[in-house]
């Protein structure tokens, strides 16, 4: 078998795509705890909020929904606003993500975490 030159450009795109799979990943898995811990529903309920306000409505430390909050941010899920420190869920992103309607995606975020234990579960029996 001949060795092919690196087609350097289709290298670039693929490391790009392996990022966005990373990302999405990574942003499916803060989802998830979003969901489970209610943040999205409450922040439907506050429409603008601070990360202390969130914390307090949904009974949880404010650290970590300020992290939390950082990665829904980044991930475009919900929008900030640095000189007021108010967050938003936009009503379009809450209609997919709150309340206990067949549109609510969110519960399917828990996925990646099921498959993650099955597949330690089968790489564990393999060896």
């Amino acid at each position: 078998m001949t060795m092919q030159p690196l087609d350097l450009d289709a290298t670039a795109a693929f490391a790009e795509r392996m990022l966005g799979i990373l990302n999405g990943g990574a942003l499916s898995l803060m989802i998830s705890i979003g969901h489970r811990a209610g943040l999205f529903d409450v922040m439907s309920r506050l429409e603008f909020a601070t990360s202390n306000a969130i914390a307090r409505e949904a009974g949880l430390q404010e650290r970590y929904v300020r992290e939390w909050l950082g990665a829904m941010t980044t991930g475009g899920i919900f929008l900030y606003e640095s000189a007021s420190g108010l967050y938003e869920l936009p009503p379009e992103h809450a209609l997919l993500l709150t309340g206990h309607t067949a549109s609510n995606a969110a519960p399917m975020s828990q996925i990646l975490t099921h498959f993650g234990t099955q597949f330690i579960s089968a790489d564990q029996t393999m060896a």
